[in-house]
């Protein structure tokens, strides 16, 4: 199977896929057709012969790649089960193999699975020793993220900017400035974010928040609503229009919020949830609450 290892790496997964459809069905066979799929972003065909090929064969890695395909059909449905049955999964391939202590890649998606599953602190031990074999930015990313979620915003941010040319580095440091309540320089990063990515949704909606907390309405009104733009069908960001208009026009407020989930009932449940948070302005929170029961 050398051949086929070297078509994978070249990224030549076509050619891989069939001179592996040639072979004899064995274990291994099975194997690399995950493999395949799985590098090839189909993560149900390749799912499906991960558990093939774990099935009828015991090699430590048939249990370590069905592990990751489980990981990233969880992040990708945001499937807690799937992730929580990846991590088990992990947690025995490393009980009958200690090499993996210090297998770069099976840190990384133990890692990222400990993250999604809100696990922070073995998260954090997991990417150090990541980091520690082979330096990786989307590695110290992730370790920004960990450290943002167990409240160190200061040493998050010196993760973030190890990739500082990267809009998603700057749109996190400005995150995090806007929830240290450094809201300057929160805009700072923001603009610096968009002007890289002026397509993300979401920076812009961020930039609304801040301006909302400096008391600059109007223009956090013209962000949400260039987010708006993008994406409008999108629960989280309607949530901050009405929250931002209950402070400028009630009556429309109330409006879109009641249009919102008469009309995108299928959203209904997200809205609703996530207005709880917002800072929207009594009269209209009341009338909202009857409308989210």
């Amino acid at each position: 199977m050398e051949e086929v290892e070297k078509l994978i790496k070249e990224g030549k997964y076509k050619d891989a896929l069939n001179l592996v459809k040639g072979q004899e069905d064995s274990p291994i066979k099975f194997y690399y057709l995950a493999l395949i799929y799985f590098k090839s972003g189909k993560l149900k065909e390749a799912l499906r012969f991960a558990e093939k090929a774990k099935r009828t064969g015991s090699e430590p890695r048939f249990s370590t790649l069905y592990a990751y395909i489980l990981y990233s059909l969880g992040y990708e449905r945001q499937d807690v089960e799937l992730l929580e049955k990846a991590l088990k999964e992990m947690q025995k391939a490393l009980m009958t193999n200690k090499q993996l202590e210090n297998d770069y890649e099976f840190l990384y998606y133990m890692a990222n699975t400990l993250y999604e599953l809100e696990k922070y602190n073995e998260a954090l031990d997991a990417v150090n020793k990541a980091l520690a074999i082979k330096e990786d930015e989307s590695l110290h990313k992730l370790k920004g993220d960990i450290l943002f979620k167990l409240g160190k915003y200061e040493d998050a941010i010196k993760e973030y900017e190890k990739s500082i040319e990267k809009d998603e580095n700057l749109y996190a440091i400005g995150f995090t400035y806007y929830k240290m309540g450094e809201y300057k320089k929160a805009l700072e990063y923001l603009d610096k974010a968009i002007a890289i990515n002026p397509e993300n949704p979401y920076y812009y909606e961020t930039k609304a928040e801040v301006l909302l907390e400096l008391e600059k309405k109007d223009e956090a009104m013209k962000e949400i609503n260039k987010a708006l733009e993008i994406d409008p069908e999108n629960p989280y960001l309607v949530s901050i229009e009405v929250e931002i208009l209950s402070h400028l026009d009630q009556k429309k407020a109330l409006k879109i919020a009641q249009d919102y989930i008469k009309y995108f009932e299928e959203y209904r449940d997200i809205f609703c949830e996530d207005i709880k948070d917002k800072k929207v302005k009594d009269d209209v929170k009341k009338e909202i609450e009857i409308l989210c029961p």
